[in-house]
């Protein structure tokens, strides 16, 4: 089995383990934003719901089609209770705001790179599911190909 595959079934057997223990998985880390649009948005204020914090920069090749998949797969499953936030680690947010205008899920802007410091980014592409209870529930660190097993973790969520 490759590499990434084995990645994929230890992450669905930590993220099943995880549930099992009854909250053995660790909050994650609140912050506050401002959107492109000038809003601030709060992870806390989503708490109920499923939410994908995928960080992204306009430099990262892979990011693009990794941020589209998921605003069409929270879009589809929006009435479920699934959120999307696209937090850009752009210094200049011009670049960010053009490359992301054509999402649905709010771009915040981390030019100072605090949330990113905050959940440890080390490499891009990366996005964190975050559970009903916010708390963290899994990190994909990936080169965007296997897009799929994003629906399927958030399904697991979701199904909970």
């Amino acid at each position: 089995m490759a590499r990434e595959a084995w990645r994929k079934v230890l992450g669905l057997l930590l993220l099943l383990l995880a549930s099992v223990a009854g909250g053995a998985a660790e909050s994650a880390p609140d912050f506050a934003l401002r959107s492109a649009d000038g809003h601030n948005v709060r992870l806390s204020e989503f708490r109920g719901q499923v939410v994908i914090v995928a960080f992204w920069s306009s430099r990262c090749a892979g990011c693009d089609r990794q941020v589209e998949y998921l605003d069409e797969l929270t879009g589809r499953l929006q009435d479920r209770g699934v959120s999307l936030l696209v937090v850009s680690i752009d210094r200049e947010p011009n670049a960010a705001m053009r490359r992301a205008s054509r999402l649905e899920a709010p771009l915040l802007l981390d030019m100072e790179r605090e949330v990113a410091r905050l959940y440890d980014l080390g490499r891009l592409p990366v996005v964190h599911f975050v559970d009903h209870h916010g708390r963290l529930r899994e990190v994909e660190i990936t080169n965007g190909r296997d897009l799929a097993g994003y629906e399927r973790s958030l399904l697991v969520l979701l199904d909970e």
